[in-house]
């Protein structure tokens, strides 16, 4: 497959999609993540909305041409992420995962917060004790 051909639809998978299994680049994990998450227009309207469509449509698909110069930033990245999750897809967090020598583990919402609950209550503990030594 192409980078920016289409996945096939099915009856399974991300909204009826069918995506690789493998992607030997993040291009082509982009390119998956955008089509799990609705399509190019619907991405593009989404991370710029204040763009005619067609100017937000043409940026992202420079944006993922291994051509050109346009890239998504730090923060589009992110945002194109969160889109994907909430489609149930993480093409992209699984393939930097797997090339950096990570497991990827995939929580739900309640098992996220009460993870950020708990990592916040040991930072904030820790700041205590820190403190508490200064003035011991």
């Amino acid at each position: 497959m192409g980078v920016l051909d289409r996945p096939n639809r099915n009856e399974e998978g991300t909204h009826g999609l069918s995506l690789p299994l493998f992607h030997e680049t993040l291009t082509e994990a982009v390119v998956s993540t955008i089509h799990a998450a609705g399509g190019f227009k619907r991405v593009a309207a989404a991370l710029w909305p204040a763009m005619k469509l067609e100017s937000a449509y043409a940026r992202l698909k420079a944006c993922v041409d291994e051509g050109r110069n346009e890239k998504l930033t730090l923060d589009e990245l992110d945002a194109l992420i969160a889109m994907a999750r909430a489609a149930n897809c993480h093409v992209i967090a699984q393939y930097l995962a797997t090339a950096h020598g990570y497991v990827l583990e995939v929580v739900d919402a309640d098992e996220q917060r009460r993870r950020a609950k708990k990592a916040r209550r040991a930072a904030l503990l820790a700041e205590l004790a820190r403190l508490n030594e200064e003035e011991g």
